[in-house]
């Protein structure tokens, strides 16, 4: 990420009402929706990774 980029995470700026990835989502088809939604600027680039998007949806996993 750019050293003067605002920093971003899944939970706030992504899906921040937990509508769009749960417990049973696959971190790798997550983000690659995301990258998608990028591409046709359906969400602005927050350079997320794929360790985000796991590193998000196992937290998911530990509060069920």
């Amino acid at each position: 990420m750019p050293e003067n980029a605002p920093e971003y995470s899944i939970a706030r700026n992504y899906d921040p009402g937990q509508e769009i990835l749960s417990a049973e989502s696959d971190p790798m088809g997550a983000y690659l929706t995301y990258l998608a939604d990028v591409t046709s600027g359906a969400v602005g680039n927050m350079h997320f990774t794929l360790e985000d998007f796991k590193t998000y949806i196992a937290g998911l996993r530990k509060r069920r």
